[in-house]
């Protein structure tokens, strides 16, 4: 992972974009995080008292996000569970961090965590994930699974945590088993193979339905 740290945060996308794809870090608080993540016009997460600013995704991520919001949409379709993309703050508690997965999905019981801005307003994060989605880039790869992949683990309420490859085919998809501090993990890059998601089947092919390598 490319890593660079910055003294000031950029403030447009010309200048996040000046250092491409490598992964920014900005050492602050939980005060200067909140106070810049929701005007950044790129995504920024908060942990190990750093500023994670995310490069710009491309479209073969976007595909393949879209993709799984709709498969994740049609199937917890009707039920308690709700489908979000990116711009849902997840806080992890045990590790002090907030982040961005590219798609989660909770109960209706939804359960969230204020942060008051110096301006007067709240924001907000959800606590209880059932499922998270990552898609892995080669500059934020080894950020997702050496870090944020120990934080999810920590949070009580998530089941799965599934990870996909946006440079060739390939799923990794970590399931809580009874005991909650045990992982099965499954690895699969046959695309006539399914992940299995709330006891239902997903192909990997319509994960990467129109994206081509």
């Amino acid at each position: 992972m490319n890593i660079k740290i910055l003294e000031k945060i950029p403030v447009t996308w010309e200048e996040r974009m000046a250092f491409e794809q490598e992964v920014l870090t900005l050492e602050g608080n939980w005060e200067d995080y909140w106070e810049v993540v929701e005007e950044a016009p790129f995504k920024i997460e908060y942990f190990n008292k750093q500023l994670i600013l995310m490069g710009q995704a491309s479209d073969t991520h976007e595909l393949i996000v879209a993709n799984i919001i709709r498969l994740l949409g049609n199937l917890f379709y009707d039920t308690e569970y709700r489908v979000y993309g990116s711009n849902r703050l997840i806080y992890v508690e045990s590790c002090a961090a907030a982040f961005e997965p590219d798609v989660s999905v909770a109960s209706g019981n939804l359960q969230s965590i204020s942060f008051q801005r110096k301006d007067g307003r709240n924001m907000q994060a959800n606590l209880n994930p059932a499922i998270v989605v990552e898609i892995l880039s080669e500059g934020t790869k080894t950020y997702d699974l050496t870090e944020k992949l120990p934080c999810y683990k920590t949070i009580p309420s998530v089941q799965q945590i599934i990870y996909v490859d946006q440079s060739k085919p390939g799923v990794s998809v970590y399931s809580r088993t009874p005991n909650p501090h045990e992982w099965l993990n499954v690895d699969l890059s046959d695309l006539s193979k399914s992940i299995v998601v709330n006891k239902q089947a997903l192909l990997l092919s319509d994960i990467y339905k129109n994206v081509g390598f």
